[in-house]
């Protein structure tokens, strides 16, 4: 994914450095690919510049017509249209934990035309083939061309039958292993 970048901290008395803090920035992503470096600056941003370079890709590859005309698979820029909050959890190896970004949508906060296309949506995913698509935006000529961050395909996903994922604090081994035994067997 990303080889190395330098997460720089800034506050009011480090503006002195800004220059010399951006050229060590820069030297840190002059090997990586156009993608790697977007991904890096998005690591490092702030949250209104991750909102304004998140990209979503939803796509419908099989349903009903009317919810293949509400998500046409235009590219957005999810932040313009939606709440969303961005948890960074960096390597943890003593805890067994990877690093990871994890980007929470809101959906039922946001927009009447957007809660639409969710509601319509829920109300025939057991019949609907779902791809999702996930970018960083390239804003700088050495961020481009853009490169997926990654993407996933939803395949007739029916919510009435879907399993609760347990908090993991409230189960203990033996409880986790049946959990997930029950799972595999449905």
């Amino acid at each position: 994914f990303v080889r190395y970048y330098v997460t720089i901290q800034q506050d009011a008395s480090s503006s002195n450095n800004n220059e010399e803090e951006q050229l060590l920035m820069e030297k840190s992503m002059s090997d990586m690919t156009p993608g790697e470096r977007a991904l890096a600056r998005f690591f490092m941003a702030d949250q209104n510049r991750k909102n304004k370079t998140f990209k979503f890709i939803p796509v419908v590859v099989d349903g009903p017509w009317a919810a293949r005309y509400a998500v046409t698979g235009k590219p957005v820029i999810i932040g313009n249209k939606l709440p969303v909050q961005y948890i960074y959890v960096p390597h943890d190896p003593i805890n067994g934990m990877a690093e990871y970004l994890e980007c929470d949508l809101d959906c039922a906060h946001s927009s009447m035309m957007a809660r639409n296309i969710v509601m319509l949506c829920k109300s025939c995913t057991s019949v609907l083939t779902l791809d999702f698509a996930f970018l960083v935006e390239g804003t700088k000529e050495d961020e481009l061309p853009e490169h997926l961050m990654g993407a996933m395909r939803i395949y007739r996903l029916d919510p009435d039958h879907s399993p609760m994922f347990p908090v993991e604090d409230d189960l203990d081994e033996t409880e986790e292993e049946e959990f997930w035994d029950c799972q595999s067997t449905n």
